[in-house]
């Protein structure tokens, strides 16, 4: 399978925020030279996230393009979730360049706004 799955980053901190937070936003998948963000959420934090919505008076909470929703925030979790999803998944998402991917990362905070070619590939695993 030709895909390359990135995070901002690959640390213990960064495994502890996800699980805590239930979510993953700093996620990119490389599939033929093409890059796509996704977004990987926990259903409890979507579920805050909507209530949160909700009590601000707003009728509806659209889900973004690339959002997937998975049990645990986990790095297997992550990686799991995005080898299952069909190719078709990501032919209905934009993809983002190199510039794009810059653009969007230089506007997070700390420790995720750094440049794209400063992420670190999780799968398949650098270290095999």
């Amino acid at each position: 399978m030709n895909r390359k799955i990135y995070f901002a980053n690959d640390d213990e901190e960064s495994e502890y925020l996800a699980e805590i937070n239930g979510l993953r936003p700093n996620v990119v998948v490389k599939i033929y030279n093409k890059y796509y963000r996704v977004y990987i959420y926990t259903i409890e934090r979507l579920k805050i996230s909507y209530e949160t919505i909700i009590k601000q008076g707003c009728k509806s909470y659209p889900i973004m393009p690339g959002v997937i929703v998975i049990n645990e925030a986990t790095k297997k979790n992550v990686i799991d979730a995005i080898l299952d999803l069909p190719l078709s998944y990501f032919e209905n998402l934009k993809a983002k360049t190199i510039q794009d991917l810059n653009m969007i990362l230089s506007d997070f905070r700390e420790p995720f706004n750094k440049k794209f070619s400063e992420w670190v590939q999780v799968y398949p695993s650098r270290n095999k």
